[in-house]
């Protein structure tokens, strides 16, 4: 049938989810440099001074 697949339903599945990916492509480039909240506050142990423990 369409492009060699077997069925109308397995043509609309290849269809469909070629949409979504070419989609989220087109959100994420619009979104790119959105300003929002920060994701997540400081880390512990990585944004002191002094180590924790040193490795050898």
């Amino acid at each position: 049938m369409m492009l060699g697949l077997g069925s109308l339903e397995a043509a609309l599945a290849f269809w469909l989810s070629l949409f979504a990916a070419c989609s989220c492509i087109v959100w994420g480039l619009w979104n790119w440099n959105e300003k929002g909240a920060p994701d997540s506050g400081p880390l512990p142990g990585l944004d002191d001074d002094q180590p924790e423990h040193e490795t050898r």
